[in-house]
């Protein structure tokens, strides 16, 4: 007797001991990678929505200290009170170019979860020599490769234009949700949508009646081109050329809604607002909708 209760206790697990152990450890191991992989997706999907709050942050921040990407390989002129770009070895360093100015950038998003940063230059003068105070009157531009963006109306089918605006792909599969601006944001209402955001230097006003530009009047605003318009994958630069030959005006706020691609998070991004100009502030939503 005491020998069989031996064997009994020696033989070890049965088959169906042995899959019921091997489910339930699987049911564990899969619930603790799903909830790895949970963890790992939210902080992906917060490192990219952050990064792109820092690149627009540091965009806002060369236009403020005046910084522009510069070869020396081009050259802007003023050509009879025409904004002319051509190529060449010309040394066209900061603060050297009597005839045109850095203005700003605009940031262009896509709807395949793309950005682009274009520099913004002008003309200084009028032909006459009168200092210029409107973007309208500088031909405010976008500065950017003919070869790819078609540019020729600008310097002609000769002319080359160093390529500073490269596209990059938003991380982590974040995609662009909807843009809004002045105070208007996600209402099934609102027409004020836009594609590109700008930051550009206002370029002062005339002190005294002379023609001299007052440096204190001179500051940093926000734009919203293709106004009323969602972002898009059609030519960037002709829809912000075009919107900078009205003479646009400076909008209050702009609101930047990206989704994650692997989580159910909503980043927004808003800039200025409240008295705030130029700065950034960044909350995340537990839906794919901003609200």
């Amino acid at each position: 007797m005491g020998e069989r209760k031996q064997q009994q206790a020696s033989r070890g697990f049965t088959i169906i001991e042995v899959l019921i152990v091997l489910a339930v450890t699987g049911l564990i191991f899969l619930s603790a990678s799903q909830l790895i992989n949970g963890r790992q997706n939210r902080t992906e999907f917060t490192q990219a929505v952050q990064d792109i709050q820092s690149q627009i942050q540091q965009t806002s921040d060369d236009v403020i200290n005046g910084f522009y990407p510069n070869a020396g390989d081009f050259k802007c002129q003023n050509s009879s009170g025409s904004l002319l770009i051509t190529n060449g070895s010309y040394q066209n360093s900061q603060g050297t170019n009597s005839d045109c100015l850095f203005i700003g950038k605009f940031v262009q998003f896509s709807t395949s979860a793309l950005f682009t940063t274009y520099p913004i230059i002008g003309l200084r003068q009028s032909a006459s020599g009168q200092e210029l105070t409107s973007l309208g009157g500088a031909q405010a531009s976008v500065l950017a490769s003919k070869k790819v963006l078609g540019m020729g109306q600008l310097c002609g089918a000769t002319c080359w234009l160093p390529l500073d605006s490269s596209p990059k792909q938003l991380e982590f599969g974040l995609s662009i949700v909807k843009i809004y601006y002045n105070n208007n944001p996600f209402n099934s209402a609102s027409t004020n949508q836009t594609g590109a955001i700008g930051f550009l230097s206002s370029l002062g006003s005339i002190s005294g009646g002379t023609n001299t530009l007052n440096p204190g009047s001179q500051q940093v605003n926000i734009y919203a081109a293709n106004p009323n318009s969602s972002p898009t994958n059609s030519d960037p630069v002709s829809v912000i050329n075009t919107y900078l030959a009205t003479n646009p005006s400076p909008v209050n706020d702009i609101e930047i809604c990206f989704s994650s691609g692997t989580t159910t998070q909503s980043g927004l991004i808003t800039l200025g607002g409240n008295g705030r100009q130029l700065s950034t502030a960044l909350k995340v939503y537990s839906n794919t909708s901003c609200t």
